[in-house]
């Protein structure tokens, strides 16, 4: 297992940087989604050189927000847990609470969450990171989701709850309450946490640098609000990197 997020956050020398999404480190290593799906020993060599290029201190072996982790998923945070848990935090990533629609009830979606959280801890990763696309999500369905946020707890592994879109104060409160260590919308920040714009990775670090001087002291991980699309330059990503953990 690599050493739990909220750890190596208080040891490390300075701020760390966690780019989510597969789809540039994809398109880096030019690697096909059917092949990294299907190759274990391609998917980690792909997320590897990624972590290399985009200078990141995190990574996930996957990133659904829609459903929970697959086995090859579990299989490759398992690999990855081995091969840079040492010198990363590797992150699992699973849906947010939401309202049950055609899949079933909260309580079918709690149960399948907290597999997911015992697979994604007894797999070794560092940190979770509760992916929530809803733009106007309901905060009531957190409530049946104790288990699942006792459990990441029993295995002392933090939670981050990582909105797509802007969330009201309720939203996030909710997250919290139920278990969240931190709880962020795009360009929030919350205790050791920030969550910085995909519009920031446009540039060359100047606009990161001018909008992480506004923040509240202490922050000590910036995270990409989302997944970084693909055609986001591999440079500029490093280049907000730097200007951040500066």
């Amino acid at each position: 297992m690599t050493v739990p997020l909220d750890r190596r956050l208080e040891s490390a020398p300075g701020p760390l940087f966690a780019p989510m999404g597969l789809a540039l480190p994809l398109r880096v290593e030019q690697t096909g989604r059917d092949a990294f799906d299907t190759d274990p020993a391609l998917a980690s060599f792909t997320l590897r050189s990624a972590r290399a290029a985009l200078e990141a201190d995190a990574m996930a072996a996957g990133f659904d927000h829609a459903g929970v982790p697959s086995e090859a998923t579990l299989a490759l945070t398992r690999r990855l847990a081995d091969e840079i848990g040492g010198d990363a935090t590797v992150l699992g990533t699973l849906p947010a609470p939401a309202a049950p629609g055609g899949a079933g009830t909260v309580e079918d979606a709690a149960r399948r969450t907290t597999a997911a959280v015992e697979g994604l801890c007894g797999a070794g990763a560092g940190a979770l990171v509760m992916l929530e696309a809803a733009e106007d999500p309901d905060p009531a369905p957190f409530r049946g989701f104790d288990a699942a946020f006792n459990l990441a707890a029993y295995y002392q592994v933090p939670v981050l709850y990582l909105a797509r879109h802007a969330q009201a104060p309720g939203v996030l409160d909710a997250a919290r309450a139920a278990g969240a260590r931190w709880a962020v919308g795009p360009g929030d920040a919350d205790g050791a946490v920030a969550s910085v714009p995909l519009d920031l990775f446009d540039g060359d670090g100047a606009a990161a640098s001018a909008w992480a001087a506004g923040l509240p002291r202490g922050v000590r991980l910036y995270v990409s609000s989302w997944e970084i699309p693909a055609g986001k330059p591999v440079e500029a990503v490093a280049a907000v990197r730097r200007a951040l953990c500066a």
